[in-house]
């Protein structure tokens, strides 16, 4: 069994590798008709495109499922002998609605350390009961925020983690003493032994509490492999328990870009991710395949093509003129980014008649700021232009649906 890696910078090929490892595993029997093979994907998007992409290669696309990286994680370590059971995975969602419900208590309402949290709220002294709705969103979207940090803190700091849970603050933290003071009061007050959590959500737990709960001595259950494809960031915590489970199964992972340094600028940026990736894993002495690729013949025919050219092959490519096909704006904000991408569909629609609205995409760095505008400016009386938001859903933009689970 071994963590196994393999490393291109044209994603295509990596894609082929994946369909022949899933060929090969089958073959094997290391992949049974009875347990899909699991594929960690970062996203919903690729993963349909991984499906087209294995159904194309090998005539059809079943029994697969794509679990994001903690989900399989977890899935993984409950299959071992020593893993308790019962247990349920603390999320963000469930973590977020824990905080807002523990800062409602009065539990922690009379601690001067607490006071920076209070004042952002906006409430001083006031019990819930007398908090104003801007209050409530101002305590729901802090807990929402302070539940991300809390997951990532476990992940990324163990160490401060530790000394929180000890009472102490911990020493050369990046973070403002006075910031750390009062969110080292929040975290033991939801995690030390009787806290909060234990109080309301007595089975749940996070996914580096579940994993010091496994002894991954003992023998799983199940050894199927587990495939990774298109992961570039995570955290150290996540690739020790990748490298752990590998001792047991094998782990397949597919990355795409380079893994040294090239004289190409542009090259190294593309693939600075990758490279850092590659790094922590030779560190805990896990070693890639050499970079693979498709063959092609094509020569690049416009500025766009030139430019996946060379950042998928790494080869020189002739120059081409300027053309339509890759155009860079400078826009003063999100209001006129959106407004110009509204004006240049319209162009494009009127231009050619062929073009349909399900050949567009739109693709944006943060769907959740960029949304409002979206449904202003595509949503204009007279030239509304239909679309479908494909990272979002109906928990994170309703008003209302957080209400429920209070």
């Amino acid at each position: 069994m071994a963590f196994q890696v393999v490393l291109s910078a044209d994603i295509q090929a990596l894609a082929w590798a994946l369909g022949e490892r899933l060929q090969s595993d089958l073959r094997g029997g290391q992949l049974d008709l009875f347990h899909p093979a699991a594929i960690i994907a970062p996203h919903a998007n690729l993963a349909s495109w991984i499906s087209l992409q294995l159904a194309q290669q090998l005539g059809i696309s079943a029994n697969l499922e794509f679990p994001y990286l903690e989900s399989a994680l977890w899935q993984a370590l409950t299959v071992y002998e020593s893993a308790p059971a019962g247990i349920v995975r603390l999320d963000a969602a469930t973590l977020q609605r824990l905080i807002y419900s523990l800062s409602t208590q009065p539990l922690l309402r009379g601690e001067s350390v607490m006071l920076p949290m209070w004042d952002y709220i906006g409430v001083g002294e006031l019990l819930a009961a007398a908090w104003s709705p801007d209050a409530q969103r101002r305590a729901w979207q802090l807990a929402d925020h302070l539940a991300r940090l809390f997951l990532e803190y476990e992940c990324q700091r163990p160490a401060m983690i530790a000394d929180w849970l000890h009472g102490a603050l911990h020493e050369g933290s990046v973070i403002d003493s006075t910031m750390q003071r009062w969110q080292q009061r929040l975290y033991h007050a939801i995690y030390c032994e009787g806290g909060w959590r234990d109080q309301t959500l007595p089975n749940y737990l996070t996914l580096p509490q579940y994993r010091s709960t496994v002894d991954l001595a003992t023998t799983p259950a199940i050894i199927s492999p587990i495939y990774i494809f298109g992961l570039q960031h995570t955290s150290p915590f996540h690739l020790d328990l990748l490298c752990d489970l590998g001792q047991e199964r094998d782990i397949c992972a597919y990355f795409c870009g380079q893994a040294v340094a090239t004289p190409q600028l542009l090259l190294n940026l593309w693939g600075k991710s990758a490279q850092q990736m590659l790094a922590m894993l030779d560190r805990r002495e896990v070693k890639c395949s050499a970079n693979i690729s498709l063959p092609s013949n094509r020569s690049p025919s416009s500025l766009l093509a030139s430019l996946q050219t060379m950042l998928t092959c790494d080869v020189p490519v002739p120059s081409c003129p300027q053309d339509r096909s890759l155009q860079i704006w400078a826009c003063p904000g999100q209001q006129r980014e959106v407004e110009t991408v509204y004006q240049m569909i319209l162009a494009q629609l009127d231009t050619h008649i062929a073009l349909r609205l399900t050949d567009i995409a739109v693709v944006v760095t943060d769907v959740d700021s960029y949304l409002p505008i979206i449904h202003e400016v595509f949503g204009r009386h007279g030239r509304e232009l239909p679309y479908n938001l494909v990272a979002s859903n109906a928990a994170r933009i309703s008003q209302y649906l957080p209400l429920i689970h209070i």
